[in-house]
């Protein structure tokens, strides 16, 4: 099969995962032993590779990477010797490249980049010398171009948003440069990127009076951060921004606005990307309470989801609204953790995958510890599953994050805390099949020759059950590599399916077209119009196929044989007699030999007919030829009926008989198909 073929075998594949029975799995440990760890951080690229940073013992960086299907490897450090760092932030592209930055002693802000399937890269500074800097953020698109963002502190500490951006090609971070306004003093700076390596970044600032969300935009083709825009009311004070970008560029940014003393609402602005304008902010929380460190994510059609912390004075819930792509419209907000007094739900983290799958998760007070809790749901909807608890034991968790890849699989990481040292730990949500990889679907083939079918099914989470094919011809077979031959032309199509341990099942499809042989270029001339080739060693032979009978036991009819052979024939059980089909591939004369078991007398190692001479001669079975016909057939699905009788002279009378099915066309002799059947008497 030419690579070609193989392309345009891929192009037709419609991947459809099945989410039969999604489950958190059990949580592992992370983070190596012998160290604490806290502050975690996590990032899962497309295929379900994760990475995950922590802060560790000696305030080092230090991160491990999981393999889709495998385990997690031993941690290493990133961080410079000697040099005390905090607050890592990771972020992967499609391909799994990985880009870390973190603050570091002497308020500098760091990056280290991991190739996709290679070792950390040292680690550079992002931040200018000389400056000093903190809460560092950061983006990255899926071709790997990235943008980090960070806090300065300027002349008379004044505080100022930066950024570097480093381009995949390329593989240097640029010279910052200045993102928010002069007169106000910004912090907490957030960074998005959508699918064509546009940015998006916000952050909170102080006026004289006032605290307002600002957002700046860096197109990727100027490479250039415009004028900051207003997005929150100025009369109030907003605070905790956080941004979001579809593949297609659209942006929602939420952020907590207080309202007088005792409320705190949660808004939302958006920016269609046709426009480029941010609309006018509106509540999705509601009022009466405190809603504060709201998330907020899409999806890969546009649909928004944001969940936050509610406090009405006793009791702390998690909460989450839907926004329906095209829409324009947040619906009413849900509750996802149960509702307790005096047991906390605090600090909601959100994932979504490209498909619409949410997980949010936080950590609850229970009464004795802090565990770390999740729920899942879908963007668009308001319909979340009943939470479940992540973290066992009667120890403290804290900080947990989550990531989602793009099947639908999730994971969950936190530090877990005994009083005495944190160990990261990391837990998977299976929420989807097997991923198809490698998988080989032949656009073309030929009647009668073997194709060869193959895929590597890979599960991010869970091991594998079984992996199917259908042909699309009703014949089927299981394996990662199977072949097939087709008997007949036509297009059809090919389904393979993969399961997990789960139940959960991956499917994709694609369509191969099967032709008769075709005619060598030297002898294309020589037929004439008539269609078929003359006699060459290189032509295929006739196929001649599906070979079957109505009626395996049957009565012989007393009238002359009636046979016929017509094209896509059908006929019901008759009383007497049985109808013969079967295909061919092309138009050939065709002949039925009825041979029948007899008698005889075994002479050497040969059983002939008994006479006088052998009488003597031990038994024996052999075969004779009780008959013949010969007929012409059509190319496609012929149907002979029979009644026992070959000529208006000779008939076949009662007993078991074989039939032998052979086809010629000018020379060239198909493969002898083979049927029984019986003959009663009246």
């Amino acid at each position: 099969m030419t690579a070609g073929a193989v392309c345009a075998a891929l192009a037709a594949l419609s991947p459809a995962p099945a989410l039969a029975t999604p489950a958190w799995l059990a949580p592992l440990a992370v983070s190596g032993s012998g160290v604490s760890a806290t502050r975690p951080a996590v990032a899962v690229d497309a295929l379900g590779e994760a990475v995950a940073v922590w802060e560790a013992t000696g305030s080092i960086i230090q991160a491990a990477v999981r393999p889709a299907g495998g385990t997690w490897g031993t941690p290493v450090q990133l961080s410079l010797v000697g040099e005390k760092a905090s607050e890592p932030r990771v972020a992967v592209d499609a391909q799994g490249e990985a880009t870390v930055v973190w603050e570091e002693s002497g308020l500098k802000i760091r990056a280290a980049v991991r190739p996709a399937g290679a070792a950390w890269q040292a680690p550079v500074q992002l931040s200018l010398a000389g400056e000093e800097a903190v809460e560092p953020q950061v983006a990255i698109d899926p071709k790997g171009d990235a943008v980090a963002v960070w806090m300065r502190f300027g002349e008379k500490s004044a505080q100022i948003i930066q950024s570097a951006a480093r381009p995949a090609a390329s593989g240097a971070w640029q010279t910052p440069a200045e993102l928010s306004r002069a007169t106000g003093d910004a912090e907490h700076p957030e960074v998005a990127m959508d699918a064509n390596g546009d940015a998006v970044a916000v952050w909170d600032i102080f006026g004289e009076t006032d605290k307002v969300i600002e957002a700046s935009e860096r197109p990727a083709v100027s490479g250039v951060w415009q004028t900051p825009a207003v997005l929150s009311d100025p009369s109030q004070q907003s605070f905790e921004p956080q941004i979001a970008l579809d593949p297609q560029g659209d942006a929602i940014a939420v952020w907590a606005e207080t309202e007088g003393l005792t409320n705190e609402v949660v808004q939302s602005a958006v920016r269609p990307v046709a426009t480029g304008l941010w609309g006018t902010p509106v509540e999705l929380s509601a009022p009466g309470a405190k809603s504060m460190t709201p998330q907020v994510a899409l999806d890969g059609q546009g649909s928004a989801v944001a969940v936050w912390e509610r406090n009405d004075g006793t009791s702390s819930v998690i909460q989450s609204a839907s926004r329906p792509a095209g829409t324009g419209t947040w619906g009413t907000p849900v509750g996802l953790s149960a509702e307790a007094e005096g047991k906390q739900a605090i600090a909601p983290q959100l994932a979504v995958s490209p498909q619409g799958a949410a997980i949010a998760v936080w950590t609850r007070n229970n009464g004795s510890d802090y565990v770390a809790e999740a729920a899942v749901g879908s963007t668009g909807t308001s319909l979340w599953q009943a939470p479940v608890e992540l973290s066992v034991g009667n120890e403290n968790a804290d900080g947990v994050q989550v990531a989602a890849d793009g099947q639908g699989n999730a994971l969950a990481v936190w530090e877990l805390f005994n009083g005495s040292s944190g160990t990261i730990e990391g837990e998977g949500y299976d929420g989807a099949g097997p991923l198809l990889d490698g998988l080989v679907i032949p656009a073309t083939g030929t009647v009668d020759q073997p194709l060869s079918f193959s895929v590597s099914p890979l599960d991010v989470w869970s091991a594998l059950r079984a992996t199917s094919w259908s042909f699309g011809d009703g014949a089927a077979a299981g394996g990662a590599s199977v072949t097939h031959t087709y008997s007949a032309p036509g297009s059809y199509t090919v389904t393979v399916s993969s399961a997990d341990v789960l139940g959960n099942l991956t499917s994709a499809s694609g369509t191969v077209t099967i032709s008769y042989p075709t005619c060598p270029a030297a002898e294309a001339a020589a037929t004439s119009g008539t269609g078929v080739c003359p006699v060459s060693p290189f032509r295929e032979p006739p196929v001649l196929s599906k070979l079957s009978e109505s009626a395996k036991t049957w009565r012989a009819g007393h009238a002359l044989a009636r046979i016929s052979a017509t094209r896509n024939g059908h006929s019901k059980l008759p009383p007497l007699g049985t109808t013969f089909s079967f295909t061919l591939n092309e138009p050939a004369s065709v002949t039925f030999t009825f041979t029948r078991p007899a008698s005889g007398r075994r002479v050497g190692r040969t059983c002939v007919a008994q006479t006088k001479k052998n009488e003597h001669k031990r038994r024996c079975t052999r075969t004779v030829v009780a008959g013949t016909l010969t007929f012409t057939a059509r190319g496609g699905t012929n149907a002979v009926r029979f009644e026992g009788r070959l000529s208006a002279h000779k008939k076949l009378g009662p007993g078991s008989y074989t039939l032998l099915a052979l086809a010629t066309s000018t020379g060239r002799h198909s493969v002898t198909r083979t049927l029984h059947f019986t003959i009663t008497k009246r």
